[in-house]
Formats: C-alpha cells, sequence, structure tokens
C-alpha cells in the first residue's frame, strides 16, 4: 500500500478545508459546486486508488488559535467613516480613530472565544464523517 501524506495550511472554515483537500487531490473543478460533490468526489477518487492511503494531520490547538485571531479581527475591525481625510497627516487622522475600551474589549474576547468553539466543534465533526473512509485519515494533534 502507498501512503500519500497531505499538508494543508490556509483554510478559514470547512468549506475551504474540503476545497483544497479537492485541490491537493486534483479533483477540483472550477465549473462545477464541488463543495456539495465533495464526498462523491472522494469516494470516487479512493475507489479508483484502492491501494493509497491518504493521511493528514491536523493540530487542533493551531486550528483553534486561528480560528479565534480570525474572529477576534472581524470583531474589533473598524469601518473608514464617509468624512475620514485619506490623504491626511496622522494627527488629521486621530480624530477618527475609535478605541475599543476594556470593557468592551474583553466582551469581544469571550464573543470570539464562544464563536471559535463552534466553529471548532463543526471542524471536528467534519473530520469524522471524513474519517469514515477506509483509505482516507485524518489525525488530530492536541
Amino acid at each position: 500500500m502507498n501512503t500519500r501524506k497531505i499538508k494543508l495550511v490556509d483554510y478559514e472554515n470547512v468549506g475551504d478545508f474540503k476545497i483544497q483537500l479537492l485541490r491537493k487531490l486534483n479533483l477540483f473543478d472550477s465549473n462545477k459546486n464541488c463543495e456539495s460533490e465533495f464526498y462523491e468526489r472522494i469516494q470516487n477518487y479512493l475507489n479508483r486508488n484502492s491501494q493509497l492511503i491518504i493521511e493528514i494531520s491536523i493540530s487542533k490547538t493551531e486550528l483553534s488559535n486561528k480560528i479565534y485571531t480570525k474572529i477576534l479581527r472581524k470583531l474589533t475591525a473598524q469601518e473608514i467613516p464617509e468624512n475620514y481625510p485619506l490623504n491626511a497627516s496622522n494627527m488629521e487622522t486621530q480624530a477618527y480613530f475609535r478605541e475599543i475600551s476594556g470593557e468592551e474589549f474583553n466582551l469581544l474576547k469571550l464573543k470570539a472565544e464562544n464563536d471559535s468553539i463552534l466553529e471548532v466543534n463543526s471542524f471536528m465533526t467534519e473530520f469524522e464523517k471524513i474519517n469514515n473512509f477506509s483509505n482516507l485519515k485524518i489525525r488530530i494533534k492536541q
């Protein structure tokens, strides 16, 4: 049996993970909705390559940290106001900066932690579904 180890790095959600896995296996077709056909495509690929074992290792702490920072950045992002002077000096633009207070920031951190736990749990359920394939193994490191 041949073993192929795949490394996936830049995925932000379950859909990105699926698409990146399909791209690594050369199963992605930009003209079709590959995310909805994900399991069928993987099953067909594994049936064609029955002597191949695919291993993917994922660190759960790295995944949760990546998701947490992404969510926290979205929550603390500030929009540019309509009357913002784009070509002005730093002194002129400081009046448009809204500082996030300590209490508000703590609430945003708590919301980001809760949201990241939910998203990591959705990743774990998806990994369990993918692990049901006989020749495809996702190893989750703590």
